[in-house]
C-alpha cells in the first residue's frame, strides 16, 4: 500500500480534489473518513484534523495520533493507495515534522509520496487574497496582506517534506492540465487510471467583482449577521463577472515578482512558469456596473437598502482595498 500526503497550496485544486475523493472516490484508492471533521451532520472533505492533531504537544496528543493513525490503517486495508489530503499540511512548523513521521509510519504503507501543487506566487497571494475576503471576515487591504504573507522557502519546504518519501511538485495552471482538470492530474500523480468527472464545476470559485466589493463592505461594517460564504459562491457561479481574477496594479505585480525567490525554485522544478498581466484583469470596483449589481447582490443576499446605501458611501474608502487608483 502507498500513502499520498496531498499538502495542498491552498487555491490549487484542493477542494476539487477532495470533494471528488470523499464523494466519488476510485478503485483501490482508499480516501479515508478518519481525519476528516464532522460539521453538523457531514463529514468535511479534507483532513484538516491530521494537521491539527499533529501540531499538539499536550500529554495525550501522542496517543490520540496513533488512535488516528490506526483508525487509517483499518480503513485502507485491501487499497493499493491510501490519500490523506490537506492544504494546512503545507504549513506545519519543522518541530511538528517528528510527529507526523511517527504518525505515518504508524499507518504502516510501503512507500509514502507527498504531493505539491503550487502555482506562481503573485497569482496565488491574489487569489489568496480573495479567498479571505470571503471566507474570514478579512478587513485589511491587499497591500497589507501581502505584508502579512511571506513567500515559503520552496527547497527548505520541500527537503522537510523529503524526510517522509518522495516529494512530487506539480505547477497548478489549468492550461497545462489534463483537460484542465487538476482530479486526472492527481489520479496520474498516483499511477492510478483517471475515472469519470463529477459536476461539480469550480469547487471553489475565487470570487471577484463588486460581489467582492461588497462582501470586503462588510467585513469593513462588522456585518451581523454575515451571510455565510457559501452565499457568495453560489452568486458568483451565476454570473462570469463575478468570479476570476481582479485588477493587481502592474506596479506591484512586477515588484512582487521581482523579490520572488519562490518564483525563481519554482520555474527551476517545473520549467515554464506563466506570468499572466493580472494589471489587465477587470478591476474591483466595476463601476459602470456598480448600481445594477448592488440591487442584484443585496436581493441575492438578504441585505436591506440601508446595507446598499452605506457601501456607496464607503466607496472610496473600500475600493482603496483593491488598490483600484494605482497604476
Amino acid at each position: 500500500m502507498d500513502l499520498v500526503l496531498h499538502i495542498g497550496r491552498h487555491k490549487t485544486g484542493t477542494t476539487a480534489i477532495q470533494r471528488y475523493l470523499a464523494r466519488v472516490g476510485h478503485p483501490g484508492l482508499c480516501y479515508p473518513e478518519a481525519g476528516r471533521r464532522l460539521i453538523g451532520t457531514k463529514l468535511h472533505a479534507a483532513h484538516h484534523d491530521v494537521p491539527a492533531l499533529v501540531k499538539r504537544q499536550d500529554d495525550g496528543a501522542e496517543r490520540d495520533r496513533m488512535h488516528l493513525a490506526d483508525r487509517i490503517a483499518e480503513e485502507a486495508v485491501g487499497a493499493s493507495v491510501v490519500v490523506l489530503s490537506s492544504e494546512y499540511l503545507e504549513t506545519l512548523p519543522a518541530g511538528a515534522m517528528p510527529a507526523l513521521g511517527r504518525f505515518v509510519r504508524r499507518i504502516g504503507a510501503n512507500r509514502t509520496v507527498v504531493l505539491y501543487f503550487a502555482r506562481e506566487q503573485m497569482e496565488y497571494l491574489a487569489s489568496r487574497f480573495q479567498q479571505e475576503v470571503i471566507q474570514r471576515a478579512r478587513t485589511h487591504d491587499f497591500s497589507a496582506f501581502l505584508q502579512q504573507h511571506p513567500e515559503p522557502h520552496l527547497p527548505t519546504l520541500l527537503d522537510r517534506w523529503g524526510e517522509l518519501g518522495e516529494v512530487r511538485v506539480r505547477l497548478y495552471d489549468r492550461a497545462s492540465l489534463p483537460d484542465g482538470d487538476v482530479v486526472k492530474e492527481l489520479l496520474a500523480l498516483v499511477e492510478l487510471e483517471p475515472g469519470p468527472s463529477p459536476p461539480f464545476g469550480d469547487a471553489n470559485p475565487s470570487v471577484s467583482g463588486n460581489l467582492l466589493l461588497v462582501k470586503a463592505a462588510l467585513n469593513a461594517a462588522g456585518a451581523d449577521p454575515m451571510p455565510r460564504p457559501a452565499e457568495f459562491r453560489r452568486l458568483a457561479s451565476s454570473d462570469p463577472r463575478f468570479t476570476g481574477r481582479f485588477r493587481v496594479p502592474r506596479s506591484l505585480c512586477e515588484s512582487t515578482r521581482a523579490r520572488s525567490a519562490f518564483n525563481e525554485d519554482l520555474r527551476r522544478i517545473v520549467g515554464d512558469l506563466p506570468m499572466r498581466a493580472l494589471w489587465e484583469a477587470p478591476p474591483v470596483p466595476d463601476l459602470p456596473n456598480l448600481d445594477t449589481d448592488l440591487v442584484r447582490i443585496a436581493q441575492g443576499l438578504g441585505l436591506d437598502e440601508q446595507w446598499v446605501d452605506g457601501i456607496r458611501s464607503d466607496l472610496a474608502a473600500i475600493r482603496r482595498w483593491f488598490l483600484a487608483d494605482e497604476p
